[in-house]
């Protein structure tokens, strides 16, 4: 079962730049959540001690942000994908496994330098080791869709930094618009083919395809490109496109919903 974190502690480094961001000096940019496997005393997981450090422990891993909400006037909630493979590039980020045991968001000024980001807020866990995070195998990566709550000072001026993220910041919005304020399920991601330079079609081989799953195709970096036509035949799923100039990668996404496009 998951294994409990303590409250997320705002460090020194942090409250300094919540400061700058009170005095309109600067905004507040949220780069990354990284995780780590460092252990802590009891005495090391109090407030005045975390309040004081300046990096993780033992960091790990770093990922991309993928969302951002406001949660109060005063805190937004961030969230990032925990995982020891890559989604997209299918790159393996965990070749040997470890236990997260802390876990630390990290900011800087809005536009400014790598150099001036900082650890903004760290939390550890509350036993003596968290949630295992096993190396990739190669067939099933183990993913954690993590919710992190940050303090701010006036949450609309806060953005996080999308480089790098499992999708686009373009993408988000299109999603956000067309779901309003209802929450879509996420469904489950096929890996991604690539659609040749020249070729009009590009066929995903499903074997758990169920007569009512939903099927939605992404399309990434291509804000314009639509598929003209999906084509199912058994476990065979071809989607069809203009052919383009450039390779382009096209994954699928299973779920009980309608079939859709997501560009």
């Amino acid at each position: 079962m998951p294994q409990p974190f303590n409250n997320a502690v705002m460090t020194n480094s942090g409250a300094n730049l919540l400061t700058r961001a009170q005095a309109g000096e600067v905004k507040i940019e949220f780069t990354r959540i990284a995780t780590g496997n460092g252990s802590y005393t009891a005495e090391e997981k109090t407030l005045a001690f975390l309040q004081g450090v300046t990096g993780l422990r033992s960091i790990k891993n770093s990922y991309p942000l993928s969302g951002i909400d406001i949660f109060s006037d005063y805190s937004v909630k961030i969230t990032a994908l925990i995982t020891n493979c890559d989604p997209v590039t299918n790159e393996t980020l965990v070749s040997q496994g470890y236990y997260i045991n802390e876990m630390g968001l990290f900011a800087k000024p809005k536009d400014g330098d790598d150099s001036e980001e900082v650890l903004y807020s760290i939390t550890v866990i509350t036993g003596e080791n968290g949630d295992f995070m096993p190396p990739y195998n190669g067939y099933s990566p183990a993913q954690i869709t993590q919710e992190y709550f940050a303090t701010v000072n006036n949450s609309a001026d806060v953005t996080i930094n999308f480089s790098g993220a499992v999708v686009t910041a373009e993408q988000i919005q299109a999603i956000q618009a067309q779901m309003s304020t209802m929450q879509a399920a996420i469904g489950i991601p096929t890996e991604p083919q690539t659609l040749v330079a020249g070729q009009s079609a590009v066929t995903f081989t499903l074997d758990n395809l169920k007569e009512n799953s939903g099927i939605r195709v992404e399309v990434a970096d291509i804000s314009t490109l639509s598929h003209r036509g999906i084509v199912i035949e058994g476990n065979k799923v071809t989607v069809k496109f203009e052919p383009q100039e450039e390779d382009v990668l096209v994954r699928l996404v299973i779920s009980e919903a309608l079939i859709s496009t997501v560009n």
